[in-house]
Order: C-alpha cells, then sequence, then structure tokens
C-alpha cells in the first residue's frame, strides 16, 4: 500500500493548488462581471457619447474641464457625517415615501386641449414629477417628459407613484420639448422616441444630442444649447440659461453632458424653468439680462 507524502513540501503543495484554483475562479468571476457590465453599458438607454463635432464644442466651452462640465460654483464637498446622515435616513428613516393614497387628478378635456392655441395665452399642467406641458403665445412645450414607470435604465427601481395623466398619444402636437440635463427622471428615451415620432423639436443642453441621435430622433429635430444661447420658434425664444447642478446615465460618464435652466419669452408671456438647480448666483443673472 502507497503511503501518500507528509510534511511541510505536501502542504505547500496543496495550499498552491487551493490559491491557483482560488485565483482561477476570481478571473473567471471578473471576467464575467466586465463583460456584463460592458453589455449592460453598451445597451442604447445608456445614451451615447459626444460626437467628435460636438467634443470641439464642448473643449471651447468655458465650463468643460478635464473632459467634463462644471459649476460655476462648485458643488459642497459632503461630510462623513452628511453620509451617514443620508445613508440611515434611506434605510432606517421614517418618513412617508409613498402617498398612502392615490393622488388627486384634474380631468383633462382633450378635446379643449388639441383646439387651436390663441396667439397670446399662457396655460400649463402638471404631469408628474418635472414633466410639464406649456401653452405659450401660441406654442405647445414640453418639459422633460417623462411618461415610463421607472426612472431607470432597466424596468427596476424608482417607480412612478401612480400613471401619468394623459399618454403620450393624447397629447396634442407638440411644438418644442425642453430638456434640462440627462437623468434618467428627466430624460427617458421611451418617451423622447415617441415625441420623436410626431416631429417635436428638441431644445437641448449640449451634448445630449448624442444620446438622443442614437435613440433614432433625427438631427434635423435637435438643437444643442450652451449657457445663454438662444433658440427662437415661432416667436418665441427659448434661452438655455445656467443652472447649478450635474449629469450623467452610467458609472463613466460624470457630467459629461451639459446642464441647464430655460427662460421662455414670448410676445406676451413667459416662463422660467429651473431644472433641478442648487442655489447659486445665477438666479440673479438670469435675472437681470
Amino acid at each position: 500500500m502507497k503511503v501518500g507524502k507528509t510534511g511541510p513540501g505536501a502542504t505547500n503543495g496543496r495550499l498552491r493548488r487551493r490559491l491557483v484554483l482560488l485565483a482561477a475562479v476570481l478571473l473567471v468571476l471578473a471576467t464575467v462581471v466586465f463583460v456584463t457590465a460592458s453589455y449592460l453599458l453598451s445597451l442604447p438607454q445608456f445614451g451615447a457619447p459626444m460626437s467628435a463635432t460636438q467634443l470641439l464644442r464642448a473643449r471651447a466651452n468655458a465650463h468643460y474641464h478635464e473632459d467634463r462640465f462644471a459649476n460655476e460654483l462648485p458643488p459642497a464637498a459632503y461630510r462623513l457625517a452628511d453620509i451617514w446622515t443620508l445613508l440611515t435616513g434611506q434605510l432606517l428613516g421614517k418618513e412617508t415615501r409613498m402617498p398612502p393614497a392615490a393622488l388627486p387628478e384634474v380631468a383633462i378635456d382633450q378635446q379643449a386641449l388639441a383646439a387651436a392655441l390663441p396667439r397670446s395665452g399662457l396655460r400649463a399642467f402638471w404631469i408628474g414629477h418635472a414633466s410639464v406641458y406649456v401653452e405659450i403665445d401660441g406654442l405647445r412645450v414640453l418639459v422633460d417628459p417623462m411618461f415610463s414607470d421607472y426612472a431607470s435604465p432597466f424596468q427596476f427601481g424608482p417607480r412612478r407613484f401612480q400613471p401619468p395623466p394623459l399618454a403620450v398619444d393624447e397629447l396634442p402636437v407638440i411644438d418644442v420639448v425642453l430638456i434640462t440635463h440627462d437623468h434618467y427622471d428627466h430624460l427617458d428615451m421611451h418617451s423622447v422616441q415617441d415625441l420623436a415620432r410626431r416631429s417635436a423639436t428638441f431644445l437641448v443642453p449640449l451634448g445630449i444630442g448624442a444620446h438622443l441621435q442614437r435613440w433614432g430622433v433625427p438631427p434635423a429635430q435637435i438643437r444643442e444649447l450652451e449657457w445663454w444661447q438662444e433658440h427662437i420658434v415661432g416667436g418665441v425664444s427659448f434661452v438655455a440659461t445656467p443652472a447649478r447642478h450635474y449629469s450623467g446615465r452610467g458609472l463613466r460618464d460624470a457630467s459629461a453632458s451639459l446642464w441647464t435652466s430655460w427662460s421662455v419669452l414670448g410676445a406676451q408671456h413667459r416662463f422660467f424653468v429651473s431644472g433641478d438647480t442648487g442655489y447659486s448666483e445665477h438666479f440673479r443673472l438670469i435675472g437681470e439680462r
């Protein structure tokens, strides 16, 4: 009968084999994670990087540094205590996070909604979150349209409390869609695609046009603006004005596209869209200009 080897040499051999096996398993797992993550991040809902032409515009922008846009006033730094408060509040907080009952809705008269607009007038209704429908001096405008169930690249994540008061195909023809930034609760791929098929013009901050083009929106329907630039539609002036925020849809595109507020100036009326902004001097500057 053979007797197996014993002693320090045999023990070291077994240890080496186990380490090699462990390393191989970890390598396989890392490869699976990398391939899966790369595939997921390549999905269209994550958008697209800027084209060479867009990148040239970005590099000429005074707020673009080291491949990303920056606020004029830097964001406040998080302290460890702030992070702890945020985590404990999210996980252990007792706030009411879901409405205990359906939120009240005002019934929309679709016949009146589809009627011809007067040349002068201002009317609006709230669709949900940042999505607002506005009629201003003969134009129909939609702000940050989000009609999907989830503010997420997938069918899970932050979910709306209840359906929007009307569907995209129940809207009248929209003249202009305003986008403030590319976070999922403000820029929804499916809503954009539905509105693009209805020939809406999209006014977006610089860089977001790349997302829209990947989603099939014709370039002729897209206008990318930088802060203080203006685009006129039907006599109404749409001015991209500053905001204090950030952007990003994936793991590697933090602040890669610009964010903005909008000042909309009609012949008789005007309105302002703040665009998820924090406070800074830009409010005074916008008011003065």
